[in-house]
C-alpha cells in the first residue's frame, strides 16, 4: 500500500486495455467509415461481445437532431479540421448557434460510445489488478484518503472494477463494497456518465453500460473546451498540492489538459539534490512524480519537463517510462512507492 498521499492522474490510455478508445480512436469512431471499422476490430480484442460497425453508426445517427445533413456537417468540420481530439476542435470553434449544435452532437455521441464500450469492456487483469493488489495488501481495512484518482475520462470502468472486486473478494454486500470504494476519491475532471448503481442508494443512477441512458449521461459531460467546473478545479488544485506522489497513467498531456500541471507552486528550473528537503511541500520537486509515455511525442515531454523542472544535473523531476511501455509495463517496471 502507498504510505503517503498518492494521486493517480488518468488519461484515455489508462483504460485502453479494457476496450475503451484513445482520443485518436474516438475520432475514428465519430467520423465513421473504414477507419471506424478498423478501430472497432482493434478494440474488439478486449470486448466480451462483438460490436458491428452498424451498432456505432446507428448510435451516432440518433444524436443528429438535424438529420443526415447536420451529421455530415459535423463530420466534415471535424474531419477536415485534422484535430486529433474532438476536445481540441471544440475549444477553438467560435461560440455560435451552429457550432453549439455540433458540440451537442459530439457530446451525445461520446456518451453513447462510452456506454457501449462499458457494456462490452473486459474488466480483467492488467494494471487495475495491480492497483487492487496494492490496496488490499493489508486486507479490506485499507486507510481512507491515501489515494485519489483524477481522471480525464468519462467512463467509470475503474470504479466498477474495484466495486465488483471488493464485493467478491470479501463476500460483502454491495453497500459494504461501496463503502470500501468511497475510501478512494474519484475526480472526473470533465464529468462522468452518471452515478453507478452499487447498492440502490445512488441518485439518478446510470447503470454501467446502459446505452438507453445515453442522453441522460450526455448532460453530465463537459468537453475540454467547456472547461472543468470551478469546484472541480479547486478540488484538483488542492489534491495535487497535497499529494506527495503523482502518477500519470495513459495521460496524453494535450494542451487543453496540461493546465493541470500549473496549479501548484512553480519549482525553480534547476534544483540541487541537497535542497530537495528544504522545498515547500507544494513544489513539484518535493514530490515523487512518475509518468508513462507510450508513443508520446518528444516535444510534449519537453514541455512537461519545462513546467515541472529538473535537478541541477539536468535530470527531469518527472520519472518517465519508455515510449514502448504501455501502462501495465510501466507500473510493473517502476517501484512506484519509492
Amino acid at each position: 500500500m502507498f504510505e503517503d498521499k498518492t494521486c493517480l492522474i488518468l488519461g484515455a490510455g489508462a483504460s485502453r486495455p479494457y476496450g475503451f478508445p484513445t482520443s485518436g480512436e474516438l475520432r475514428n469512431l465519430l467520423l465513421g467509415g473504414d477507419n471506424a471499422s478498423r478501430t472497432i476490430q482493434e478494440l474488439g480484442k478486449n470486448f466480451k461481445n462483438s460490436i458491428a460497425p452498424s451498432d456505432v453508426e446507428n448510435l451516432i445517427k440518433t444524436c443528429a437532431y438535424g438529420g443526415s445533413n447536420q451529421l455530415a456537417r459535423f463530420r466534415t468540420i471535424f474531419g477536415e479540421s485534422q484535430r486529433v481530439s474532438i476536445d481540441s476542435l471544440f475549444r477553438d470553434l467560435p461560440d455560435t448557434p451552429n457550432n453549439k449544435e455540433l458540440v451537442k452532437i459530439g457530446r451525445d455521441a461520446i456518451a453513447g460510445i462510452m456506454l457501449l464500450c462499458e457494456k462490452n469492456a473486459r474488466l480483467d487483469g492488467d494494471w487495475y489488478q495491480w492497483l487492487l493488489e496494492f490496496l488490499l495488501r493489508k486486507g479490506k481495512d485499507f486507510p481512507a484518503g491515501l489515494i485519489t484518482v483524477i481522471t480525464f475520462n468519462y467512463e467509470r470502468s475503474l470504479e466498477q472494477y474495484l466495486w465488483l472486486a471488493f464485493m467478491r473478494a470479501f463476500d460483502v454486500t454491495p453497500r459494504d463494497a461501496r463503502l470500501m470504494l468511497e475510501k478512494i476519491e474519484f475526480i472526473h475532471v470533465y464529468g462522468d456518465l452518471g452515478p453507478l448503481v452499487t447498492d440502490g442508494e445512488a441518485k439518478s443512477p446510470v447503470p454501467y453500460g446502459d446505452c438507453n441512458q445515453m442522453f441522460v449521461a450526455s448532460d453530465r459531460l463537459r468537453l475540454a473546451g467547456m472547461r472543468a467546473a470551478s469546484d472541480i478545479q479547486s478540488r484538483i488544485k488542492a489534491t495535487i498540492a497535497d499529494a506527495r506522489r503523482l502518477i500519470f497513467l495513459g495521460f496524453g498531456f494535450w494542451r487543453e489538459n496540461i493546465e493541470i500541471m500549473k496549479v501548484i507552486q512553480q519549482t525553480p528550473r534547476f534544483v540541487w539534490k541537497h535542497d530537495l528537503d528544504k522545498l515547500n511541500p507544494h513544489d513539484w520537486a518535493a514530490k515523487s512524480i512518475y509518468a508513462s509515455c507510450y508513443h508520446l511525442w518528444a516535444s510534449v515531454m519537453s514541455d512537461v519537463n519545462a513546467i515541472v523542472g529538473r535537478l541541477h544535473d539536468g535530470t527531469p523531476l518527472v520519472r518517465w517510462g519508455t515510449k514502448e511501455q504501455d501502462v501495465w509495463q510501466f507500473v510493473t517496471h517502476w517501484d512506484l512507492k519509492a
